[in-house]
């Protein structure tokens, strides 16, 4: 998103700094998309590990040179006599927070993946001194299993994320609701903004729920999936939307996570209206969403598919 300030400072070299650093941070993230996918189909989890540790090693770069760009800026603003207490000011600063608030989420990403790296190292010592010490008598199977118990270690590790920064994202998303910043909301959502200001539109024309609410629970679902949550992939295989593609892989229905929410979300409105549905209902929403059930009723009992909510938004004329 350029930084589009009517305030007569010239910006464009650093609008394009900040584009091409946005670029390369949706080139790393695409790689950290196709290392888990290739994880998932074949299993390798140390060539996994070596291609995200790379992209995150990238990422975290660009990540610096953004915010770079973004300090430049600001100062360049100063000079040129803008307000510090100014909306356009004030909105610049707030992404250059957010982008400080990513970058840290990048490092502590990179810091569990050092860490499970470090602890597979120890446990692989454990193993080796064990097994020199171990009778021949010990089947294959034993060995077998204490391997297995040191790659579940290491998954674990790998998906531990250090949690830096809520207090700083809860900041910043006060501050933007606030000054009704819909470019920082978007942003903090990764959505395009013209797309953000379409659901504004539908949401306001009586839809009991939120923009927020929305894609917060997109975001959730997506960071469930990609991070392999045993609670998020055990509801959407109940729901028949991960399934056994052979050879002990697994495969969604779609790569689209949109179409995997909307899926999911009918499969819970179909489960009825008991007392027993309703706390299944809860469950699952939880498991897949992070949010109540009642909060994304209405949303999912209006638009029927996703096709059906895709072509709503298309109709806000924004």
């Amino acid at each position: 998103m350029a930084v589009n300030l009517e305030m007569g400072v010239d910006l464009s070299s650093f609008n394009s700094g900040i584009s091409q650093a946005k670029a390369q941070i949706s080139s790393f993230n695409a790689t950290l998309k196709f290392a888990e996918s290739s994880f998932k189909a074949t299993g390798d989890a140390e060539a996994a590990m070596v291609t995200k540790t790379n992209a995150l090693n990238g990422k975290l770069q660009a990540q610096k040179n953004m915010i770079q760009q973004y300090a430049k800026a600001l100062e360049e603003m100063k000079k040129s006599g803008v307000d510090e207490t100014s909306e356009s000011y004030m909105k610049l600063q707030r992404q250059m927070i957010l982008a400080q608030a990513s970058m840290q989420d990048t490092q502590a990403t990179l810091n569990g993946l050092n860490e499970s790296q470090q602890q597979a190292a120890t446990s692989a010592d454990k193993l080796t001194q064990s097994v020199q010490g171990i009778s021949k008598k010990v089947s294959l199977d034993q060995i077998i299993g204490g391997i297995d118990r040191i790659t579940d270690g290491m998954e674990r590790a790998a998906q531990k994320v250090v949690q830096f920064g809520k207090q700083l994202w809860d900041t910043i998303m006060d501050s933007a609701r606030r000054a009704d910043d819909t470019a920082t909301m978007a942003e903090m959502y990764g959505i395009d903004l013209q797309e953000y200001k379409q659901m504004q539109a539908l949401v306001a024309q009586g839809l009991d729920t939120s923009v927020e609410t929305i894609l917060a629970s997109q975001s959730k679902l997506k960071k469930g999936i990609g991070q392999g949550s045993k609670d998020t992939l055990e509801a959407l295989r109940e729901f028949g939307l991960l399934y056994e593609s052979g050879k002990g892989a697994e495969t969604f229905i779609t790569e689209d996570t949109l179409q995997i929410m909307w899926d999911a979300g009918q499969a819970i409105m179909a489960l009825g209206n008991s007392v027993e549905a309703e706390a299944k209902q809860e469950s699952m929403a939880q498991a897949l969403f992070g949010k109540s059930w009642k909060e994304l009723v209405p949303l999912f009992d209006k638009y029927k598919t996703v096709d059906d909510y895709r072509a709503a938004l298309e109709k806000m004329n924004v």
